[in-house]
């Protein structure tokens, strides 16, 4: 790997955090499901953290699929922009994984059997669109997301100089103006992804 690559890493989240799927069940059983090579002492471990912050093992889990990784990948590449995607599509009151896919694509999501569903954006996610497509645009000529961004649009802070990620999202009034803001990556989320790092040679199963 190239210590000159660059990296935009993310995840979604909104009221609840994108989690694991599937019937409920134990801490064990649950997690053992998805990665079997998990020893008892890692889930006790696991357990305790969550639990201790009012969290299930859904919420742990997806902290072991989706976002713990990005505190490797923060460190591992030259630079590096975190963002959480805070911006539900259209008739969802939460953010699920690849909610950004209705933004990037002007209205159109997967629908069911491969179909293709449109939903026309309303002024406010039509602005919305148009600054995540200029970041995006930006990143992929230059490797940086601000280099032509939207003069309404906030600086993009550089994970690796100033350990803040971008929270993406729409004006709040409604309006066309940007609400997507930095933020701080909390000391709470480290913590609890940190403990999933640690276990890495046990859930790359």
């Amino acid at each position: 790997m190239s210590a000159k690559q660059q990296l935009i890493l993310n995840y979604c989240s909104a009221t609840t955090h994108e989690s694991l799927s599937g019937e409920e069940a134990p801490w064990d059983v649950a997690l053992h499901r998805q990665w079997p090579l998990l020893e008892s002492d890692d889930i006790k471990s696991l357990e305790k953290a969550y639990t201790e912050r009012s969290l299930g093992y859904k919420e742990a889990g997806g902290d072991g699929v989706f976002r713990s990784a990005n505190l490797v990948f923060g460190k591992v590449f030259s630079k590096a922009w975190m963002y959480r995607y805070n911006q539900p599509t259209s008739g969802v009151a939460e953010v699920h994984h690849s909610a950004d896919n209705w933004h990037m694509f002007k209205g159109t999501r997967t629908g069911s059997n491969g179909t293709v569903v449109f939903d026309p954006f309303n002024p406010s996610e039509a602005a919305f669109a148009e600054e995540l497509i200029a970041y995006w645009l930006s990143f992929v000529e230059t490797g940086d997301p601000n280099s032509s961004k939207l003069d309404r649009s906030p600086q993009w802070p550089e994970y690796g100089a100033s350990k803040q990620r971008l929270c993406l999202e729409a004006a709040e009034d409604g309006s066309n103006g940007s609400g997507s803001k930095a933020e701080q990556y909390s000391d709470e989320e480290k913590a609890l992804h940190l403990l999933w790092v640690q276990l890495v040679d046990r859930t790359q199963s």
